[in-house]
């Protein structure tokens, strides 16, 4: 199993437990990553690892607070480094579905896409 390296970075302070479940969520975490898009039976590209994936998340030693602690953990230690963050994001949302002079502008993402 061949993993990112900034996944294991990210999840250091990470705590599951059974020890195997960390190589395997790094596993996880790499397959995700390289397919951001697919969805979770495209990314994996076979029954057996997406049934892997799924009994993963359903074991008893995964909590997804646990993965997003260890998350807000380094990204906290990462933000220490510096002396101001800046957090930009972009909210903006168009929809033009109501102006007639713009009709046929086509899909904005590609969730509008009837295939």
């Amino acid at each position: 199993m061949q993993y990112s390296n900034w996944a294991e970075k990210e999840l250091r302070t990470l705590r599951l437990g059974d020890r195997r479940l960390h190589p395997r969520l790094l596993g996880i975490l790499d397959t995700l990553s390289r397919y951001p898009d697919a969805s979770i039976p495209e990314a994996f590209g076979n029954w057996a690892d997406t049934k892997a994936f799924y009994r993963f998340c359903s074991s008893k030693n995964v909590n997804s607070l646990d993965i997003e602690g260890a998350h807000h953990r380094e990204t906290r230690r990462r933000a220490h480094q510096y002396q101001r963050i800046l957090a930009i994001q972009d909210i903006t949302d168009f929809n033009f579905t109501s102006h007639k002079a713009t009709s046929g502008l086509g899909p904005i993402d590609s969730t509008l896409i009837d295939v």
